[in-house]
């Protein structure tokens, strides 16, 4: 899991303003980030975690600047356009999966950048703008794509990032219990009652992909105990 060290503690000034200090992130790619205390200007490449980041904050985006546009094509079509409208305010950083538009990225001079940390041409780049940029896993990873777990350890780096630890344990605890309740109700149903399933989640250059093995949507039905007619896909 991630971890964060307090590097920097607020200085005050003579006037007895505060001046932001910075602390060390260790991230998903196991990079030691020294972001700000204070955020305030966010950047999200490629990671599809902009509902993770609204339950981190009880509902809303805030300080998100810029992020991928179709992700933004996706949200107006959904109830988030109407729960956070602020999300369609924010600027295009990329378009689509491999669009990075660092130039754009700089312009909006963000205090830090969230990106995908499988995607190692990616990290280079913004590495090289001078950005922190903190890498979050989503499916490559050495820990499995198991969405009940890259969530809490999504929640977690964020806690690290935003430099509060803990605040989302209550929470983390309420979801285990709902999760249990589920895998209880589930456990009762015989296996030869349970259906087959397939998740068809896009259309490459004409050609179905479904959920097979090590994406987010085949840990999905392992959950619900379904049969994945696409399992050995």
């Amino acid at each position: 899991m991630p971890g964060i060290q307090r590097v920097c503690e607020e200085e005050e000034t003579a006037s007895g303003e505060e001046q932001g200090g910075t602390h060390i992130v260790v991230d998903h790619a196991g990079n030691q980030v020294e972001v700000p205390d204070q955020i305030d200007r966010v950047v999200i490449d490629q990671i599809p975690i902009l509902s993770t980041y609204m339950a981190y904050f009880e509902g809303s985006a805030p300080y998100i600047v810029g992020y991928c546009g179709s992700f933004k094509d996706t949200i107006n079509e959904t109830v988030l356009k109407n729960i956070a409208p602020e999300l369609l305010e924010s600027e295009e950083t990329v378009y689509a999966q491999s669009d990075l538009n660092i130039e754009e990225i700089m312009k909006l001079e963000p205090d830090i950048i969230l990106y995908n940390a499988n995607n190692a041409e990616h990290a280079e780049i913004l590495k090289a703008s001078g950005i922190p940029a903190v890498g979050f896993a989503t499916i490559g990873a050495e820990t499995p794509a198991d969405p009940l777990e890259r969530y809490e350890e999504w929640l977690r780096l964020l806690e690290d990032v935003f430099g509060e630890d803990g605040k989302m344990d209550s929470f983390l605890e309420r979801g285990d219990e709902i999760v249990a309740d589920v895998k209880a109700r589930i456990a009762a149903i015989p296996e030869v009652e349970r259906p087959f399933s397939i998740i068809l989640y896009q259309v490459s250059k004409g050609v179905p992909q479904v959920a097979g093995q090590g994406v987010f949507g085949y840990y999905w039905l392992e959950h619900l105990g379904v049969q994945n007619v696409a399992k050995d896909a």
